[in-house]
C-alpha cells in the first residue's frame, strides 16, 4: 500500500497529471 500511495503521489505531482487535468478542465468548459 505504501508503494502504491508513493507512486500515486508522484503521478499527481508529474506534468502528465497536470496536462490531463488541464485537458479535462477544457472539456468541461
Amino acid at each position: 500500500r505504501d508503494r502504491f500511495e508513493t507512486d500515486f503521489a508522484s503521478w499527481l505531482a508529474s506534468p502528465v497529471c497536470y496536462n490531463v487535468s488541464n485537458e479535462a478542465n477544457e472539456v468541461e468548459r
